[in-house]
């Protein structure tokens, strides 16, 4: 009874923000508001709302007596905001996906901030003792009591461990676990209604629904945000420039998160970045340098890269933190990205359709000679664009021609969006075109991804293995079949003795010919990742398949050369 009580209040309490903002027709459309109440009350501030915004923005009333009306995208910014936590979240996360909202609705939402409170101490020093299951006294030397930053989801305090490591420590809010389960079976229902309106036509809410309900449950999970730190921190260990901090698995639940503390000046913070005589140009060159390796390279990147994730430690080393917000591409997404980019910086516009088709991102029936003229004409525009605007130029092109793009290729609007707003802090003259070009020459040459392109080779060979084998037998089999005419292809096909012979010989060839080369690729494989492997005879098992890879590619070509000199 309580837990109806409390849901039939957050209800209520929706209705009304929403009616205030101007929405109260939807839930007239359901017939809800006579069941909750609320919504003439409400909407009658719209006016004195729009007054207040045009005030904030710095319009003059005075000019005009009726103030602007605010756009649909702004009143439902607003009325997240009001809404609290759930709201804000779900706007920030879509605010990454302009496949799926309107622009208006994205520039809205992309102003939307956790302005929320700190939670008091008290509350923490709970959730902390609860969760490890002993007192703070026992398990820290120190624990701050004003928190280091508070968002929506939990707060950061630093903290010294009981074994004297210097930590920070991120802790979920209470009760918002529970809070936003709550909402999604409110905005579910809620989308439901409001599909039935006009709002429909511009957005797909179940959709909305289900892409912030995917996204949200993981991140309220802090042990895949720590998993996924470790396994950015994996790539850098060779790499001395870059820091990221070490997760402390001893102090981390599903609800609490310890890190390494990081001591070093935030890319903001410019006076003293040049008083320990950082290098800001050369700084924001690594920034763009780092973040296309993890876009192209490794297929995992940081989708948040702004200032306050971002820091200089001692000797010019640069610490990356929150890794809650992470965008990752498979093998075949990675390579069609490369594909496109390189494509881009060259501005071929002619290969770019091209891949476009191969990669099925646009319809065999699509309009190749349009597509064509409108990459050439993106391409004339986009060279002096910034790289935000050059995204959201990109944007418009896949929306136009409804590219049908990986969701997870929409964050990159946001990270270039981001990245851009970054770099222009430390180098306002930054240009990206010299960076892409030596980007993508070094990644033709990229010997990390060859080497990953020839074992996956090698194991797919291996996987095929047993089809290779059998495929004579199979031709064998077909051939037959077709000389005996039970083969059909609208016309009973029919082969005498002398062409199947020659069939026959020419597959066995072309047989010995595939057969011979996987050897040889195989063999080269095991030379080089496993050079101790078993033997037979007193000869290892690689040179064994070197060898018959070796006769089996010889006699094959011997035997085309042959059956050449007597034609």
């Amino acid at each position: 009874m309580a837990e109806f009580v409390k849901r039939y209040k957050r209800y209520a309490q929706i209705m009304s923000v929403f009616a205030k903002h101007d929405f109260g027709y939807v839930f007239e459309h359901a017939g809800l508001n006579k069941l909750f109440g609320g919504g003439k009350e409400e909407a009658d501030e719209g006016e004195a709302l729009a007054a207040e915004v045009a005030r904030q923005e710095g319009k003059s009333l005075e000019l005009s007596k009726v103030p602007e009306p605010l756009t649909i995208p702004q009143r439902l910014r607003l009325a997240f905001e009001e809404l609290g936590p759930t709201f804000v979240k779900m706007g920030q996360i879509l605010s990454t996906r302009p496949d799926m909202l309107p622009r208006p609705y994205i520039d809205e939402f992309r102003k939307l901030q956790d302005n929320v409170g700190a939670i008091p101490f008290q509350d923490i020093k709970e959730v902390v003792e609860k969760e490890l299951g002993s007192s703070l006294e026992d398990r820290f030397q120190s624990f701050s009591e004003e928190p280091l930053a508070a968002a929506s989801i939990g707060q950061v305090h630093r903290c010294i461990l009981s074994d004297g490591r210097e930590a920070v420590l991120k802790v979920q809010r209470p009760g918002i676990e529970d809070t936003i389960k709550m909402d999604l079976s409110i905005l579910y229902a809620m989308a439901r209604i409001g599909n039935l309106s006009s709002l429909s036509e511009a957005i797909d809410l179940i959709r909305v629904v289900q892409e912030f309900e995917r996204v949200i449950l993981r991140e309220l999970d802090f042990t895949s945000e720590g998993h996924l730190t470790e396994e950015f921190a994996q790539h850098y260990t060779e790499d001395p420039e870059v820091k990221i901090a070490s997760i402390y698995w001893d102090y981390s639940t599903r609800h609490l998160l310890a890190m390494e503390f990081l001591k070093g000046t935030n890319i903001s913070d410019l006076e003293t970045l040049r008083k320990k005589g950082v290098d800001l140009e050369k700084m924001a060159r690594k920034i763009v340098t780092l973040t296309m390796r993890q876009i192209f390279v490794d297929g995992l990147f940081h989708a948040d890269p702004h200032p306050g994730n971002l820091m200089v430690l001692e000797g010019s080393v640069l610490g990356i933190i929150d890794f809650g917000m992470v965008g990752r591409f498979d093998r075949y997404t990675l390579r069609m990205l490369r594909e496109l980019t390189f494509d881009i910086v060259q501005q071929d516009h002619v290969s770019m359709a091209i891949h476009l088709l191969d990669h099925d991102l646009v319809g065999y029936d699509a309009d190749m000679r349009e597509l064509r003229q409108d990459i050439r004409k993106m391409f004339r525009d986009i060279s002096s664009q910034s790289m935000a605007q050059a995204s959201e130029m990109l944007q418009k092109f896949i929306l136009r021609h409804k590219l049908r793009f990986p969701a997870d290729l929409f964050f990159l609007d946001k990270t270039f969006g981001t990245l851009d707003g970054t770099v222009r802090l430390l180098s306002p003259n930054f240009s990206y075109h010299a960076v892409m070009s030596d980007f993508t020459k070094e990644l033709t040459f990229d010997v990390k991804s060859m080497d990953e392109a020839l074992k996956a080779l090698g194991f797919r060979l291996l996987q095929d293995m047993d089809a290779l084998v059998e495929l004579p037998i199979l031709m064998r089999r077909l051939l037959r079949r077709a000389e005996a005419g039970h083969l059909e292809v609208h016309n009973a096909l029919s082969v005498t003795p002398q062409t199947f012979s020659m069939i026959n010989r020419l597959l066995l060839r072309l047989f010995g010919c595939f057969g011979g080369t996987t050897l040889l690729l195989v063999a080269g494989w095991l030379l080089a990742t496993r050079p101790n492997s078993a033997a037979l005879g007193g000869i290892g098992v690689e040179w064994w398949l070197l060898w018959t890879g070796i006769a089996s590619l010889s006699l094959s070509l011997w035997s085309f050369w042959r059956d050449g000199r007597n034609v």
